[in-house]
């Protein structure tokens, strides 16, 4: 999730995430800061760097809609998808390389 300030950084992942190497399906979602679902994604840490004018983006792995053990108790290192977090380790790692952010 990025906003128009931080498309640079948003379309610099977008391009690694398609790299044949890392192919990692990624869904770019750029929203304005005012409607009610942004206000609702606040909580999270990249709103701090949008209030202050600092380009910011929000990697989700949507683990909470994959993993039904997520955030319990039974959420063990056994349970994480440690493929999907290879990929997104590398489209980041990419992205600060080869990027243009």
């Amino acid at each position: 999730m990025s906003k128009h300030s931080s498309r640079l950084i948003s379309r610099s992942l977008e391009q690694a995430a398609s790299n044949p190497e890392i192919d990692l399906p990624i869904l770019p979602l750029e929203v304005p800061w005012w409607i009610p679902l942004v206000r609702n994604l606040r909580r999270n840490d990249l709103a701090p760097f949008w209030q202050a004018g600092i380009p910011a983006v929000m990697i989700n792995d949507t683990a909470n809609f994959r993993n039904p053990y997520y955030h319990k108790s039974t959420d063990t290192a056994e349970t994480i998808e440690s493929a999907m977090i290879g990929k997104a380790t590398s489209m980041i790692l990419e992205t600060i390389t080869f990027g243009t952010i």
